[in-house]
Parts: C-alpha cells; structure tokens; sequence
C-alpha cells in the first residue's frame, strides 16, 4: 500500500505537465508499446527496455507527456509492473521498463549493486530525453528498484525531475 500512496503522490508532482485522460484520446482503449527495444549504454551494452505509450484507435498518441521509468533485475514483464505500467498510462504518461544490465533479455553480465549501475540509469534517463513524445521525467520502484533511481540521481541527469524511492527498512545497501 506504501508504494501505491508513493506513486500516487509522483502523479500529483507530474500532473502539471501530463494532459487530462481526456486529452490523451476518446478511445483511450489501447496501450502501445514498443517491446526489447534495445537502448545502447555507454560501454556499449545495450539494455532491453519496453517503451508503453497512450494510443488512441490504434495509433500512439504523438503529444510530448511525462515519463515514468522504472529499472529493475525482477523482469520488466512482470504481471504487476505491466499492471502499473498501463494504469499510468491509461492517465496520460509514458512508462518505460528496463531489465537492468545482465537481466533477462538485456546484455551484459549481472553484479548486484556494482559501478555500472549509475551510469546506466543516467543513460537511459538521457535515452529517453531524446524521444520526440517525451517530457518531464520521473522514477519509480521499489526495493531494487529504487536503487537503480538512487544510483542514477547520484550523476545528476539533467532531465530527470523526480523520483519516489521506495527502498524499505535498510541502512546501507551497497555494503
């Protein structure tokens, strides 16, 4: 419950610049997305990311919206993340889901909490500035989850604007 009152205050920080559900479409019946598009890192590594977007009769929604992206080790195609995922984006928002490095269909090999981790996030964060229907853009998660936003924030992306760490009873994760 603690993670849902968490992502429904990120909306009310983000609500500025997301349309009405109104705007989005009369339709508002589809989600569209784009599957393991696979988003380059600076070493080269690429990351599998799914990109969902508002669609309306079939075609995505072309208006630049806000972006909640979420990067996790647990599998971007979990029932519950795609659950949020179209919840969020069924009010106007983009949501991109990203298995992090050496998880599932992404490259590279998996160190839990290690150095690559940052500048990941702070690539995709970037990656995602560069698409011509994005925004203003937030992240969201929870144990792991939050991490990844955490290890981001630490490089200062310039176009992330919020963030909702939901990181549970711990003092020190990375040691």
């Amino acid at each position: 419950m603690k993670t849902r009152t968490a992502l429904f205050n990120m909306l009310a920080v983000l609500s500025l610049s997301a349309p009405a559900p109104a705007q989005v479409g009369a339709t508002n019946d589809v989600v569209l997305f784009a599957k393991d598009q696979m988003v380059p890192m600076r070493d080269g590594v690429r990351l599998a990311t799914d990109v969902y977007r508002p669609g309306n009769d079939g075609m995505p929604v072309e208006d630049r919206l806000p972006v909640l992206l979420q990067r996790t080790p647990y599998g971007k195609e979990g029932r519950g993340l795609v659950e949020r995922a179209r919840y969020f984006v069924e009010r106007g928002y983009v949501v991109v889901l990203q298995d992090i490095r050496g998880r599932y269909e992404s490259e590279g090999s998996f160190t839990k909490y290690h150095d690559f981790d940052a500048p990941d996030g702070y690539d995709t964060v970037e990656w995602i500035a560069g698409l011509p229907y994005s925004s203003d853009i937030g992240m969201f998660g929870t144990s792991y989850g939050a991490h990844t936003q955490a290890d981001a924030a630490k490089m200062n992306p310039p176009h992330l604007k919020t963030l909702v760490l939901n990181q549970g009873g711990i003092s020190n994760a990375w040691a």
